[in-house]
């Protein structure tokens, strides 16, 4: 199938997903990835109105078109309760957070026609389990715990520099994720020839500004990779 891959969503749901489902139109899209991150933005922690409205969209989204959604840093926390300084401490908010997620199904990792899709990326082979519904794991809290508070390591929060070193990662050669903030979608070559993707391209600075210039990708039938506005 062709899929487009949607970055970090932060809560701009008004804004990025109008644009995802025209270029679904546009491209002939049949799949949707979201990388993760959908809740927290700066200065938003206490804008209920807003989580509402992600959770919303999202739910919305997910019935009109066939999507799988991956979790990000930012989504793990109200599921541990092991919340963080940028996250929303309502907890009516906090509650309807878990309930979207829970219907969302989401994964942490899932393979795009040979490209390897999570949000923060891998440095070695994932386990069967994270290509399933992250509430399908057994002991799924004390594992998500264990992967939020591992910075350097974890599919959840690991950076690419880190990255280029992979070399227990065997299964794949490919791997496109969200999480750092980039100008532009950011392809890189990484330990062995392996190709990485960085697609963080819709976060904002503290001060509201743009960072990234607002694309998109999308994994044709055959794993060639386009960019696209």
């Amino acid at each position: 199938m062709k899929t487009l891959i949607i970055p970090d969503i932060h809560m701009k749901t008004k804004q990025i997903l109008p644009r995802a489902k025209e270029l679904i139109k546009e491209h002939n899209v049949e799949h949707v990835v979201f990388l993760g991150d959908y809740f927290d933005e700066w200065k938003q922690q206490t804008n209920a109105r807003l989580y509402q409205i992600t959770c919303n969209d999202l739910l919305k989204f997910n019935e009109e078109y066939d999507c799988t959604f991956l979790i990000g840093n930012h989504d793990i926390p109200y599921l541990t309760g092991k919340l963080h300084h940028y996250s929303c401490h309502l907890l009516n908010i906090r509650k309807e957070i878990v309930q979207t997620l829970q219907q969302l199904k989401p994964q942490l990792a899932c393979d795009v026609n040979g490209w390897l899709c999570s949000h923060a990326g891998y440095i070695e082979n994932p386990s069967k389990y994270h290509f399933k519904n992250i509430f399908s794991y057994p002991n799924y809290l004390r594992t998500f715990i264990k992967m939020d508070e591992t910075f350097n390591s974890s599919p959840l929060w690991i950076r690419p520099d880190n990255l280029t070193y992979r070399e227990n990662l065997t299964h794949y050669k490919k791997q496109c994720v969200g999480h750092t903030p980039v100008y532009k979608a950011t392809f890189l070559q990484t330990y062995k020839g392996n190709e990485l993707v960085v697609l963080d391209t819709w976060s904002i600075t503290s001060t509201g500004y743009n960072i990234g210039d607002q694309s998109f990708a999308i994994i044709d039938n055959d794993g060639k990779l386009t960019i696209v506005k």
